[in-house]
């Protein structure tokens, strides 16, 4: 009798189980297709950051590299694209002006259109 008792607990623990992929998975369909909706397409490994001000070296130093112009001690807004834990892009804001680059292998994809909307 102990056998078919566990037999149904392990049948229910199974069944909550796919319950919890089926709703997890659904939860992920709903966020990206907000994101679609929204316009924000990026490709999966992209993430789009606010970093605070003023940057940490390792973005700094980025940040420079993408956008050579840019006076880094006097931004009052950045917004950095990172792909596999790397700098990809940039959008920097200061006073009066403002400059955004993509690295050229990353173009076209949204990421453009998603750093300026971290910014506004």
């Amino acid at each position: 009798d102990d056998d078919g008792l566990n037999q149904q607990q392990l049948l229910a623990k199974l069944k909550q189980l796919a319950w919890v992929m089926v709703l997890t998975a659904g939860y992920v369909a709903f966020e990206l297709n907000l994101s679609y909706i929204r316009g924000v397409n990026l490709p999966a490994r992209v993430r789009v950051t606010r970093p605070p001000l003023p940057l940490a070296p390792a973005l700094r130093t980025a940040a420079a590299r993408l956008c050579p112009d840019a006076p880094l001690d006097a931004l009052s807004g950045a917004a950095l694209a990172i792909a596999g834990g790397a700098v990809i892009g940039a959008h920097l804001r200061w006073q009066g002006s403002e400059a955004a680059t993509v690295e050229t292998g990353w173009r076209g994809r949204g990421i453009e259109e998603a750093l300026a909307a971290a910014l506004t």
